[in-house]
Parts: structure tokens; C-alpha cells; sequence
């Protein structure tokens, strides 16, 4: 046990006034500066005065550190003025058996040299650090690199397949990471291209063989030609033949026309010198002049090509220009179907329609 005897600190049977092996054995394992004090007065120190020498038998000066450790014999933690130093210290108070307070044990380190420790310490972690990120930059570089060493043969693959060649090799298909990921997109792109290109040959060899086809078409029409204007050249000959046919014909229709109208000539001269029948209520079973020229005259004019062509139509029909006039009235009056009825109808019908004429068609 430790206990104070009058001016000097005993632990056990030995005192520990003077006993500076202690405190720089303390400072030889931790570092720093360590003091015992009985009360307030330094009896082992390595605390170096500004002359050199030991603060052996030097006073606590007053602070915080007294007031804490001295004054309320408390433990004290922090900066503390140690003979015109700053350093930071822990002053924790030293007890006999009977508890009472008879000195302290002070450890502490000098700012200046605490200083030095962090920046020296803050110099090796920047150190430490640097050589880290140097480390670690090259190793992602050494990473990077064999990652990205397919890169350059799928980039002459995609530029293989964009100028139309399909069967380029595409390495690292089966990897699993993202250059896998491009190299299987390329691979996508070969395959489409490949299928489009497909798909265009096709219609190409179609439209290779319709032309080829239309050619030969044209080459044995080109071979036809000769007969089909042989058969051009008889359809031409045939065509003249009909014309001149067709000009006989008109020819012959106008001589017609013109011995109609002698004929017609002809009957006019012979109505000029008939006379009108005589109007008597007693019927005469012969007919009159008259009515003998209109029968004359619609004799002669069904001799005719028209009259052939065209036959006297039915009483109520539609009356034509190729008509005599007589044959136009019957036609087109309301009593030719009275007249008509009786066997002698049409001719007196003719009859009165010459007679009511003056005797001329």
C-alpha cells in the first residue's frame, strides 16, 4: 500500500522520492512524460526544465488540472501548461488505505510532439494511400483490359456485317458478362442481315426469271410477225374486195333509184290525163281512173328493191319516207282499220284519198 510519511511517498518499504527509473521506464513503453506528485510537488519526473534539467521538487502550477485533481480530487483529462509546454494529460489522484488523497500520477504527451504524430501519421495513411489507388488502378487496368480485349475483333465483325458479308466469326458469345451481352447482339445483327439478304435474293431471281421469260415471249412474237402480216395482208385484200362489192352495189342501188324515178315520172304524166269519177249515190262495180293510177303506181313501187326491203306495213303502222304518199296516209288515219274489214276496203280507201287529192299522189 502507498501512504505518505511526512515528505516522502512510500509503497511498501520503499520511497518514491527521487525514483526517476519509474517515469522513464513509463516513457520508454508509452512515450510522452510521466510525474509523481505528493500533493502538488513533483518528487519523480522526467519533465525537462528550459534549462535541461529534471522538475524534480517543482509545483503544479494552478488550472485546470489543479483545480480538478488538487481542489476536487477528481481525475482530470485535457490540455494542461507542464513548465511552459502544452501538452495534453491525465492527472488521476493517488489514496492511502484510508482513502485520503496524498498525490497523483500524471501522464502526458507534448502537443508539439502530438502534432508531429498526426502529421507524420496523416503522411503514411496518404502514402498508404496513394500507393493503394495506385495499386488498385492498375489492377482495374489489368481487369479492364482483358475484359475489353474482345472489343476490337466485335467491332470488325458489326463492320463486316454492315458491308454485306455474312458469315464473319463472332467471338465471346458464350460469356456471360456485358461484352457477351454485345458479342450475342452482333451475332443478332449477322443473323438478321443474313435472313434480309435472303429475302432479297429471292424476288431478285424471280424477277430475273420473268424477265428472262417476257424476253422469250418477245423473241417468238418477233419470230410470228412474218405470218401475222401475211394474215394482216389477206384481211387487206379481203377488205378491198368488199369495198369494191360494196361499190358495185351502190352503184346498182342508184340505178335503181333512178328508174324509180323515171317510174315515177311515168305515173304523173299518166294521172295529168286521167279524169275525176263521177259522184253519183249509185256505186260502180268498176273502179275509177283514179283510184286504177294509185293501184298502178303502188304495183310499181312494191317492183321495187325498197318495197322488197321494206314491205307494205300492216293498217296502223308506223308510216316511212320510202312510203308513197297513199300507203303513208293508210298508215297514220283512224278509218284504214274500218276500210280494211271489208274485202275491198284498202282499195276504196285509196280510192277516196286519191279522189279527195284532186287525182294526184
Amino acid at each position: 500500500a502507498i501512504r505518505r510519511e511526512g515528505d516522502r511517498m512510500i509503497a511498501g518499504e520503499t520511497a518514491l522520492n527521487g525514483r526517476n527509473e519509474i517515469v522513464d521506464a513509463v516513457k520508454q513503453i508509452a512515450g510522452g512524460v510521466a510525474t509523481l506528485f505528493l500533493g502538488d510537488l513533483r518528487i519523480a519526473t522526467n519533465v525537462v526544465c528550459h534549462d535541461g534539467t529534471r522538475g524534480v521538487g517543482t509545483w503544479l502550477a494552478p488550472g485546470p488540472a489543479f483545480d480538478a485533481s488538487i481542489t476536487r480530487g477528481q481525475t482530470y483529462r485535457g490540455e494542461s501548461d507542464i513548465l511552459g509546454r502544452r501538452q495534453l494529460t491525465i492527472d488521476k489522484p493517488i489514496r492511502d488505505a484510508a482513502g485520503r488523497r496524498i498525490g497523483l500520477r500524471f501522464v502526458g504527451v507534448p502537443i508539439a510532439d502530438l502534432d508531429a504524430m498526426l502529421w507524420s501519421a496523416r503522411r503514411d495513411a496518404a502514402l498508404a494511400a496513394l500507393v493503394a489507388l495506385a495499386l488498385a488502378a492498375l489492377v482495374v487496368a489489368v481487369v479492364i483490359r482483358r475484359s475489353l480485349a474482345p472489343v476490337p475483333a466485335l467491332r470488325d465483325a458489326a463492320l463486316q456485317v454492315a458491308e454485306g458479308k455474312h458469315h464473319p466469326q463472332v467471338p465471346c458469345t458464350d460469356r456471360r458478362d456485358v461484352v457477351g451481352e454485345l458479342a450475342r447482339a452482333v451475332e443478332t445483327l449477322r443473323k438478321t442481315s443474313e435472313a434480309a439478304a435472303a429475302a432479297r435474293a429471292t424476288p431478285d431471281a424471280e424477277r430475273t426469271r420473268a424477265a428472262a421469260e417476257e424476253s422469250a415471249r418477245t423473241n417468238a412474237s418477233v419470230g410470228e410477225l412474218p405470218a401475222a402480216a401475211a394474215r394482216i395482208g389477206d384481211v387487206v385484200r379481203l377488205i378491198n374486195a368488199m369495198q369494191a362489192a360494196t361499190g358495185g352495189a351502190v352503184d346498182a342501188i342508184r340505178a335503181i333509184g333512178g328508174r324509180i324515178d323515171q317510174i315515177s315520172a311515168l305515173v304523173s304524166a299518166v294521172d295529168q290525163q286521167g279524169l275525176r269519177p263521177p259522184r253519183s249515190r249509185a256505186r260502180s262495180r268498176t273502179p275509177p281512173p283514179a283510184l286504177a293510177r294509185c293501184r298502178t303506181r303502188s304495183a310499181v313501187w312494191r317492183t321495187t328493191p325498197h318495197a322488197r326491203a321494206r314491205r307494205v306495213p300492216p293498217c296502223g303502222a308506223q308510216p316511212t319516207a320510202l312510203m308513197p304518199i297513199p300507203e303513208r296516209y293508210m298508215a297514220r288515219s283512224r278509218g284504214c282499220r274500218r276500210n280494211c274489214a271489208r274485202p275491198d276496203g284498202r282499195d276504196r280507201f285509196l280510192a277516196r284519198f286519191v279522189t279527195r287529192s284532186g287525182g294526184s299522189t
